[in-house]
């Protein structure tokens, strides 16, 4: 969605206006911010990775947006991450645990 169109139109298109406001909003938190680059251990996939990583990252999208819109609190996080645990994440992360450590 163009910014021209939301301000003839306001929220139109709700899902559209969710995605520009997370964009925007999400950008104003970050100005000034002091970060720390963090290198990646493991860019591989793993068997659970193939088969639920769509899900995994769905379930993640949706709750970021919608806290940063203000659909749901930001403690909507800590259920966020108890789920995501439960549909795969744990596996996942004992997986790529073992890669790194060379335990496959």
């Amino acid at each position: 969605m163009r910014l021209e169109e939301e301000k003839e139109n306001p929220k139109k298109n709700l899902d559209a206006w969710k995605t520009s406001q997370s964009y925007l909003i999400g950008g104003e938190a970050l100005e000034g911010a002091s970060m720390m680059k963090v290198r990646s251990l493991y860019y591989g996939t793993t068997p659970t990775m193939d088969m639920k990583w769509y899900a995994l990252q769905k379930l993640e999208n949706d709750t970021y947006l919608q806290i940063i819109v203000g659909d749901k609190p930001v403690d909507a996080f800590d259920d966020f991450l108890l789920k995501w645990k439960e549909l795969g994440g744990d596996s996942i992360t004992e997986e790529v645990t073992k890669i790194i450590n060379g335990k496959q």
